[in-house]
């Protein structure tokens, strides 16, 4: 299953030009249907790919892909690459131990070896606007993509340190 996000959430019936060209691969994992109709799927991603073609049939979208290709793997056996893993694991710990407390992402996070599914792993611990983490799915290249993670966590931290600054100085 090829999935990706419409541009606009509130449009009904979406055209190919309405979807996002970058999305992931997934194997349907498990799919459960409540007693009130409700349904929930659970997805695993295989790999990045590109919308080539979509044809609408029914309910669904026919659709032609590409896949991406994985650059970045000379770059994740750098030392370079491994500072900016080390900079968003201490960036995302900070952030969630503020508004989650310790909840074991950042223990999972560094469990992950390959450059492209650390990023990915990470770009979804990132509290960031959808917007923005299309942005990083869109970004082929794994150190540009990091750096953006980086600026992306960063803009976050500055904000909640100056919310809990304001918020010390009105009490």
């Amino acid at each position: 299953v090829f999935l990706t996000a419409q541009k606009y959430p509130e449009q009904e019936d979406p055209e190919a030009s309405d979807l996002y060209a970058t999305g992931t691969v997934c194997s349907i994992k498990e799919c459960t249907v409540f007693p009130n109709g409700r349904k929930r799927i659970v997805v695993e991603g295989l790999y990045r790919a590109r919308l080539q073609e979509a044809e609408p049939v029914d309910l669904y979208v026919n659709a032609a892909i590409k896949p991406s290709p994985g650059r970045g793997r000379k770059f994740a056996d750098t030392m370079d690459y491994q500072a900016r893993k080390q900079i968003l694991l201490d960036q995302i710990s900070e952030y969630r131990m503020a508004f989650h407390g310790p909840d074991g992402v950042v223990r999972r996070l560094s469990t992950i070896f390959d450059g492209q599914a650390f990023s990915f792993a990470a770009a979804n611990a990132l509290e960031v606007p959808f917007l923005k983490k299309q942005e990083l799915l869109e970004e082929s290249d794994l150190k540009k993509r990091m750096d953006l993670m980086i600026e992306f966590s960063r803009y976050q931290l500055d904000l909640m340190r100056t919310v809990n600054r304001v918020n010390l100085s009105v009490q």
